[in-house]
């Protein structure tokens, strides 16, 4: 112990100064805020004062005259001598003694400014950290809510004294759940006759998307209560109409269900994966005229009964407004289960997006599907020999655990499942000993060199600046490509950082700023990964967070990034659907488990939140704090707080 702080147990006791903490001395802070209020209010005996005094300030009680005989004058001491008192016996006697860096300054209150209500503003910040303790609660997420008056009485930690604070946990958690944490349920949308895989809010949060195995793709207005806006439904005639030439034509009694789709910037285009392959660009840039139109018809707002979707959809369709623009293949039986716009698109007449296939495929297109960029075809050599060295080290340790691959079982869902390969093993030997060794070792390095540029993908993102591309494959591994300049026939790519993990990879989504990448890693794991080096050059991403408690033993499920704080412009919060039906949620900076909802019957496929919602000027509702879930049991469901 130093002697600056030896000098403090004449104030403090040495047990107190030894053993505090950040939460400790939050909760003294607290305490002592509490207890000076309710002594005011009603303490008239100077044993209950002395007892208030030795409990925060040991040996400081000399300092305050209380006549005993005059109880009626306790309050006026206490309001006016004790908080004063105190509030220069911290500065004066303590603060000093810590933070006084040279003997001639002349008082610690002058050199360093200290504000009227100093101390209460550090009460603030130790009711702020208790607060983010308890898993329910969510700090402000926009300005208006940081303006919105509290009512303090409600305040629970404005309530009782210390004592009862953290005794009362479970009051605590009823509090934030019912006042912050949205897991109300709010809409289920029946609008789909199969399963639904695929969920997606918009650019802007005004619309959302929801894709299923009845091949259809609907288009929801969310300001109006989720009303259906249009449906999208391919025919084997529209198809026949945009095709791309030469593309490979899948034959015409596949299913069409939407495995995957995803938004243009600007809200004009939405490209949809299917399972019959074809990938299709629809224009929807109609949207926006049709909520208009509907704002315009409608000024009350009703719930979500069971509408039908014709007189939602038909009434004011122009047929330019909504149509299927291309469609194409990248080759025979080739799948394609993942894809993603360029950010920098929105500056584009025709938008670029990129797409991923499990079987080997990396491509970049515009909406016209012409093919603009192929990855793995124009990939800058990697001369780091160490660099091979580990990836031939892993594929041994992988052994016969092989790639993961993703089957479409005999319902149509989209599964994975171990895959084991036929490999020349560079351990395997004969009878001829060493002749045999170098020949399996040369040509396995030579077939490992060949096969680290072509993946099996599951899932891709794109960092919001557009300038990397992120790969979830099947081989375990996340890889990081720097995305060219697609329209340039020079551009080349190159591939900066791998990464190796234990589980089965089956989505990648990135958060606002591209600081934090999330991955789901089956059977049982979400990670989080920062990679903000990615933008000052270090390229070695690092483990940030890992999340478990949910379980995804063989299907797609897809996490994602929620409750956008926007002065931090950081998320606060991570979910999952699960195999199970239920929805997880996490403390994205502390992994901790917070909560889980039931949302379906059977799978819950996917989750989105509507992270770049604002407030409705309709409903006065925060179109940023709402989510969806979609499952097995052809359900569309919209979350929200209480």
């Amino acid at each position: 112990m130093s002697s600056s702080t030896a000098d403090l147990t004449i104030i403090f006791g040495k047990s107190i100064l030894s053993s505090l903490t950040r939460e400790k001395e939050s909760n003294l802070l607290l305490g002592l805020s509490i207890d000076i209020e309710n002594l005011i209010k009603s303490s008239n005996d100077s044993v209950t004062i002395s007892n208030f005094l030795s409990k925060y300030l040991f040996n400081l009680s000399n300092l305050f005259k209380l006549n005993k005989d005059n109880t009626n004058n306790i309050e006026t001491n206490l309001s006016e001598d004790i908080i004063f008192t105190i509030r220069s016996t911290l500065i004066e006697r303590i603060l000093d003694k810590i933070f006084k860096l040279n003997d001639k300054l002349k008082s610690f209150d002058q050199v360093y400014n200290i504000p009227q209500n100093y101390l209460k503003r550090l009460i603030d910040l130790a009711n702020t950290y208790q607060k983010q303790q308890n898993p329910y609660y969510l700090p402000p997420r926009t300005k208006f809510d940081r303006e919105q008056n509290i009512d303090l009485d409600l305040d629970p930690f404005l309530i009782g004294t210390s004592s009862g604070l953290n005794s009362n946990s479970k009051h605590l958690n009823h509090f934030f759940k019912s006042t912050f944490f949205p897991n109300k349920l709010y809409h289920t949308l029946t609008y789909h006759s199969e399963e639904v895989w695929f969920t997606k809010f918009s650019p802007s949060g005004r619309f959302m998307i929801s894709g299923s195995l009845d091949e259809k793709l609907i288009i929801y207005d969310v300001i109006n209560n989720f009303k259906v806006l249009k449906i999208l439904q391919p025919t084997a005639a529209l198809d026949n109409e945009v095709f791309v030439p030469f593309s490979s034509k899948p034959a015409s009694e596949k299913s069409k269900a939407v495995i995957y789709c995803c938004w243009d910037p600007q809200e004009r285009y939405l490209v949809s994966c299917c399972l019959d392959t074809v990938v299709r660009v629809w224009y929807i840039g109609g949207i926006h005229n049709l909520i208009g139109k509907r704002s315009r018809k409608e000024s009350v707002i009703t719930g979500t009964g069971a509408t039908t979707t014709t007189t939602t959809t038909n009434t004011t369709d122009n047929n330019n407004e909504f149509k299927l623009v291309s469609c194409f293949t990248l080759g025979q039986e080739i799948k394609t289960w993942t894809c993603e716009f360029l950010p920098t698109s929105s500056n584009l007449a025709r938008p670029h997006f990129i797409i991923g296939s499990p079987d080997k495929v990396l491509k970049g297109f515009d909406v016209d599907g012409v093919e603009l960029f192929d990855f793995y075809a124009n990939i800058e050599d990697d001369e780091d020999e160490d660099e091979e060295e580990d990836d031939d080290e892993d594929k041994e340790k992988d052994g016969n655990n092989g790639g993961n691959k993703k089957i479409e079982d005999k319902e149509g869902d989209i599964q994975m499942r171990d895959e084991t390969e036929d490999t020349n093993s560079t351990t395997t030997t004969n009878g001829n000993g060493k002749s045999k060794t170098k020949f399996d070792k040369s040509s396995s390095l030579i077939k490992s060199k060949l096969e680290n540029k072509f993946n099996r993908i599951n899932d891709i993102t794109i960092t919001p600046d557009g300038k990397f591309l992120i790969t979830a494959d099947s081989d375990h591994k996340l890889h990081f490509y720097k995305i060219p300049n697609l329209l340039s026939p020079e551009s080349t790519t190159k591939r900066i950082a791998s990464i190796t993990l234990s589980g089965r990879l089956t989505s990648c989504s990135i958060s606002k700023t591209g600081k934090f990448l999330l991955i789901s890693c089956a059977p049982e794991e979400l990670q989080v990964w920062d990679i903000s080096g990615l933008n000052t050059g270090d390229y070695a991403p690092i483990l940030y967070r890992r999340y478990f408690g949910h379980s995804q033993s063989g299907y797609i499920i897809r996490s994602a990034f929620g409750y956008l704080v926007e002065d931090e412009d950081e998320e606060q919060i991570i979910l999952t659907g699960s195999d199970t039906g239920y929805i997880y949620f996490f403390k994205l900076h502390t992994s901790q488990l917070i909560t889980r909802v039931k949302g379906h019957d059977g799978l819950c496929n996917c989750v989105d939140w509507n992270r770049f919602g604002k407030r409705a000027t309709i409903n006065s509702v925060d179109l940023g704090k709402l989510w969806s879930s979609v499952g097995d049991d052809n359900l569309v469901k919209i979350w929200g707080p209480f």
